[in-house]
């Protein structure tokens, strides 16, 4: 077996397709199979990868500008690939780079298959670009024409897939590194990680992670902490952490709402990450365009309880009142009362945290990782077959 990837995003980028390429690469090179990622360069990051890895020049996108568009050289691409031989060809981007690796398999009958990461179709009404869903659709359905497998990330997203006219869709889920991210050890640890970032330990901390555009109804995140009762706000403070085009940007929201109730972190990573979430109370997440949810999982393995919109691939991760808490999509009154609801129950606040934590410690990558391997080996053992069935001679009728 011989894999070949082609992806839009890619480590160092921070995201969750990007982390997860980046540990299916580690699972495959860790058992010595060969793996070639196609991939955009970021700034002076040139083939530094240990020859696994080839950069390509990129352009931001328009309405999304830390994704990258990778235009890679046709030419180049096919040496690249003649030279590596692959069995199979994995295409995690309907975009340019991915449709070389997808022109690549037909021309040379390599099996060919896709993961799906994004919704962009409902991107597209954040940025007034919602009459081009209709278009999308009749793209993403000839760009995946011949995919033994589409790999979806939850089950919704599946359906979702299939209704769309997609077909051979399967699940690839997500894992989570329950020993990376955990609960604070004590209460004096995590007043200690509070006191390093100057922080209060008084006080209770909600925190957000994730992108900071329009379609993570950022929005509705702040407004939803800024119209808490004056008895939780004023001894509340919102942590958010990650970057994007309102980073630092709050919307218009009641004169209660001071600057120093909101703290913008950026991006944050090992360490760093782990530890924000170990000193906060509570996990806040109010976007309904989710495929998946992997920072919900982060969250559930700190043992943090999670509010979150009941949409899209949350709800194949949270189960109500159990795991969490949902909460109809966009609605922020919904998301207040339930703030309140866990401010004021601490027992059931920390009931969730714990549940959630116990269903972390089964969600563990490996599994994840063989299963998507099976599948691959499936795929080119039907490819192999059907390769076969054209090769044996037909006999004459007579």
């Amino acid at each position: 077996m011989r894999i070949a990837i082609f992806t839009d995003t890619f480590l160092p980028e921070v995201n969750g397709v990007a982390n997860t390429l980046g540990k299916w690469v580690e699972y495959l090179r860790a058992r010595s199979i060969p793996v070639l990622v196609f991939a955009p360069q970021y700034g002076s990051l040139v083939n530094t990868e240990g020859g696994h890895v080839e950069r390509f020049f990129s352009l931001p996108l328009i309405f999304y500008p830390e994704c990258k568009l990778a235009l890679p050289g046709r030419m180049r691409t096919e040496r690249i690939l003649h030279n590596f031989q692959p069995t199979l060809i994995h295409v995690a981007t309907p975009a340019a780079i991915g449709l070389l690796g997808a022109g690549y398999a037909a021309k040379h009958g390599v099996p060919l298959v896709a993961s799906y990461h994004t919704h962009f179709d409902q991107y597209l009404k954040h940025y007034k670009l919602a009459w081009m869903e209709q278009a999308l659709w009749k793209y993403m359905q000839w760009f995946h024409r011949n995919c033994k497998r589409i790999y979806a990330p939850s089950e919704s997203t599946k359906l979702k897939l299939e209704e769309k006219g997609m077909k051979h869709v399967g699940i690839w889920s997500r894992g989570i590194d329950a020993e990376q991210f955990r609960p604070a050890v004590s209460a004096e640890e995590r007043a200690s990680l509070l006191r390093n970032r100057g922080l209060d330990p008084e006080l209770t901390y909600m925190l957000y992670v994730g992108r900071l555009a329009p379609e993570k109804n950022i929005e509705h995140l702040i407004i939803s902490f800024a119209s808490l009762p004056s008895r939780i706000l004023d001894k509340s403070r919102l942590l958010i952490a990650g970057d994007g085009p309102l980073y630092g940007h709050s919307p218009s929201v009641p004169h209660n709402l001071s600057e120093e109730h909101i703290q913008w972190l950026g991006y944050l990573r090992g360490n760093e990450l782990r530890d924000i979430y170990s000193m906060s109370d509570l996990f806040v997440f109010p976007s309904s365009t989710e495929t998946f949810g992997n920072v919900i999982l982060e969250a559930m393995a700190s043992s943090l309880p999670v509010i979150a919109a009941g949409a899209g691939g949350v709800l194949d991760i949270i189960t109500h009142e159990k795991t969490g808490i949902l909460c109809p999509p966009e609605e922020p009154s919904s998301m207040v009362n339930s703030i309140i609801r866990l401010y004021d129950h601490p027992h059931l606040s920390k009931s969730l945290g714990e549940a959630g934590r116990e269903y972390c410690l089964n969600r563990s990558w490996v599994p994840i990782f063989d299963q998507l391997l099976s599948s691959y080996n499936e795929v080119i053992a039907e490819s192999n077959s059907m390769v076969n069935m054209s090769r044996s001679p037909q006999k004459k009728v007579k």
